[in-house]
């Protein structure tokens, strides 16, 4: 041991030593151990410093294969970590950290889009277990003000370094995935009221474009033309079906973006609103009742927003169906696709569809349908339906006969004129289960199986 590896203070009421880590998360790093007494106490103060090769992964393992190997620290402003047995002046009890991030060498794309070369960043560590467990992260930094996102610019930025904890299938342990977390605010205009938009991005991969989101603590009402200043100046113009009528106002909900580190460009807007009006998709002829989509969303997503600007836009809402099913319908443009589905624990009879669409039900028995989805494009159309519990013969307690499932399935392709169709059913006949199945194929015709 070297002779200056220990030196106590002229005053004699400290005792410095000096040498190298040996255990996580001091090993290899230039460790300076100061005791100390505050009256009747031993205060220990730990520095540890990194050298110019030293990342977070070298003291703390568990970040291993995350953003943390990219994290490198300027070569002039050693990183540190300070373990501190008392609060005592500037040192906090427990462990801090303190450096100087060298943005560019970690992601040039990022330096870039800060406009700044490095960032310092201090705070906490959180170990467990005497040291052993490491618990989480927490760092900031200075705003950074001047920042042109695209949607946005000359926004000040706030910078963090966190971490998550997410428990593994056992949950006996976790993984750590740490973070460069920025928030902004996006100032935005609607009936006249100004809003200050909280602006997040949690930042875990380089490879990827990264998403900033509005943090949404209430929807707002918008003129539909207002929304425009978050989109682009893109919208729902020449997309929406023409029966279709958005309004003069919507309510504002959602908002991300997508912004590349690569091509430090907004790469992709979406945005998502509830319209307060209905949408009548059809009125059926013969019953004066309509198809009425309730609970309505819209999203309105932007491709290549500064270039191309490719626009698309999509729906979602509900149908009444009879008294107690409610149908799910989806849809997307341009190029309309739509689609429905029963939604969970929906109850529909085939009674109540002929009550909508031909008025007219009597004799027709309690027959349920418990699975019932569509697809129609201007390609292709699907349907598939189930149907439950259709006709049963008794005699007493015995069944003489009965049709206890229906499965029909047709699928027709456009450039092909193929149109396939299934159709499966379940028979009882005294007893016996019999399974019957028909294909068809425009091609081929029927093909009729059976079995018990």
């Amino acid at each position: 041991t070297p002779e200056n590896s220990i030196q106590t203070s002229s005053t004699g009421d400290s005792v410095t030593v000096k040498g190298k880590g040996v255990d996580y998360p001091f090993n290899d790093m230039d460790v300076t151990a100061v005791f100390s007494l505050a009256g009747n106490d031993v205060v220990l103060v730990m520095t540890a410093a990194g050298d110019e090769n030293w990342v977070f992964t070298n003291s703390f393992p568990p970040l291993e294969g995350t953003i943390a190997d990219y994290m490198k620290f300027e070569e002039d402003q050693k990183p540190t970590i300070i373990l501190s047995s008392h609060n005592q002046g500037d040192n906090q009890t427990g462990m801090c950290f303190d450096g100087v991030i060298n943005l560019n060498a970690m992601s040039k794309g990022l330096s870039e889009l800060l406009k700044i070369p490095n960032q310092h960043v201090t705070g906490t560590v959180t170990m467990g277990d005497n040291g052993s467990d490491f618990q989480g992260i927490e760092l900031n930094g200075p705003d950074i003000t001047g920042v042109n996102l695209g949607i946005a610019s000359d926004c000040q930025v706030s910078f963090k370094i966190g971490c998550e904890l997410i428990p593994n299938l056992k949950k006996t342990d976790y993984t750590a995935i740490p973070y460069i977390g920025m928030i902004t605010t996006l100032p935005f205009t609607a009936k006249g009221v100004k809003h200050n938009l909280k602006l997040c991005v949690q930042v875990s991969s380089f490879s990827n474009p990264i998403r900033f989101a509005v943090d949404m603590n209430e929807s707002i009402d918008a003129a539909v033309d207002e929304l425009k200043a978050l989109t682009a100046n893109s919208g729902f113009d020449g997309l929406l079906p023409s029966n279709f009528e958005l309004g003069n106002y919507v309510t504002f909900d959602d908002l991300f973006f997508d912004y590349s580190l690569e091509t430090n460009k907004v790469e992709f807007i979406s945005m998502g609103v509830a319209n307060a009006s209905e949408w009548t998709i059809a009125q059926i002829n013969g019953t004066d009742k309509a198809l009425v989509v309730k609970e309505l969303a819209l999203r309105l997503m932007v491709d290549d927003p500064f270039g191309t600007k490719a626009v698309a836009a999509s729906m979602e809402g509900e149908v009444a169906l009879g008294d107690s099913a409610v149908m799910c319908v989806y849809g997307r443009c341009p190029n309309w696709e739509i689609g429905g589905y029963l939604k969970k624990d929906s109850v529909l009879k085939v009674k109540e569809l002929a009550d909508l669409f031909i008025g007219e039900s009597n004799g027709i028995p309690d027959i349920l349908i418990d699975i019932l989805d569509f697809k129609l494009s201007s390609k292709s159309y699907s349907l598939n339906t189930r149907l439950k519990d259709l006709w049963t013969i008794t005699s007493g307690d015995s069944t003489i006969f009965a049709i206890d499932e229906v499965v029909l399935s047709i699928n027709h392709t456009s450039a092909t004129k193929e149109t396939q169709a299934k159709f499966y059913g379940v028979l009882d006949v005294a007893g016996i289960r019999l399974n019957l199945e028909a294909d068809y194929a425009t091609s081929g015709g029927f093909k009729f199986t059976g079995s018990t």
